[in-house]
């Protein structure tokens, strides 16, 4: 009788071992197996040798895993909004992650931020909100609806992101666009420039980060309306700050 089922036992230890020693992987990534690489030269004339490849896990959006931690399903801790809160669905995911696999490796390796999902802001008609202090975006059932999700995503970590820019090559840009900083408590719009976009006069916050918007996403008419400030935007952000299909 042991010998009748040892052969039986033996398989099933190894199945085992062999299910086991697979990487779990998320519902955005998927499962190469160990394969061999076989030694090639690269287009700048590098070789690179053979090598064998374990079991791996690999993410469907280049360059999201550390956004893929960042999306809730509760309520936004101190937003301070009477607004409703909801689940994600994993379109709804998908469709960010697409977006982010795009962005900047600045952007991509953003830490700790992350993304909640709400129906409607108290705001007419806006898809998007960010409350920086808490590395925070949130996004409403409008911005699903919007054609140019990609450069609204962006904007609203804009919004983050300047907390940790130069202030005073921000000061030159605002000067720029038409803004008084004289007193940083009390910031002016003056009206001697026309406002990037309308809600630009809104608080120097709002145009920078419509300025950061169009910077990755509009390139080209920035540079051909406000091609002085499209420099210093340059200066401020480095020249790593293209979208990937731009490089």
């Amino acid at each position: 009788m042991v010998y009748f089922y040892m052969p039986l036992f033996f398989f099933f230890f190894i199945t085992s071992f062999i299910w086991a020693s697979e990487p779990p992987c998320s519902e955005f990534e998927f499962l190469v197996k160990a394969h061999e690489v076989q030694a090639y030269q690269r287009a700048d004339g590098t070789h690179v040798s053979s090598a064998s490849k374990n079991n791996y896990c690999r993410e469907y959006f280049i360059g999201t895993k550390s956004w893929v931690k960042g999306f809730r399903d509760t309520p936004l801790q101190d937003w301070p909004y009477p607004e409703r809160f909801k689940k994600w669905t994993k379109l709804e995911k998908e469709i960010i992650l697409k977006i982010i696999s795009n962005w900047p490796d600045i952007y991509q390796n953003w830490k700790g931020a992350v993304i909640h999902r709400a129906e409607k802001s108290i705001f007419k008609d806006n898809p998007g909100a960010s409350l920086p202090i808490a590395n925070a975006i949130i996004l409403y059932d409008n911005f699903f609806r919007q054609k140019n999700r990609e450069a609204i995503l962006a904007h609203e970590l804009a919004h983050i992101h300047i907390l940790q820019l130069n202030p005073d090559k921000m000061k030159a840009i605002l000067k720029l666009s038409g803004w008084d900083i004289s007193s940083t408590s009390q910031p002016k719009w003056t009206g001697e420039a026309s406002p990037l976009k309308e809600d630009s006069k809104v608080n120097p916050g709002e145009d920078l980060s419509n300025h950061i918007e169009d910077y990755l996403y509009s390139p080209k008419d920035l540079i051909r309306t406000r091609p002085h400030i499209y420099s210093l935007l340059k200066d401020l952000l480095g020249p790593d700050f293209k979208l990937k299909d731009q490089k």
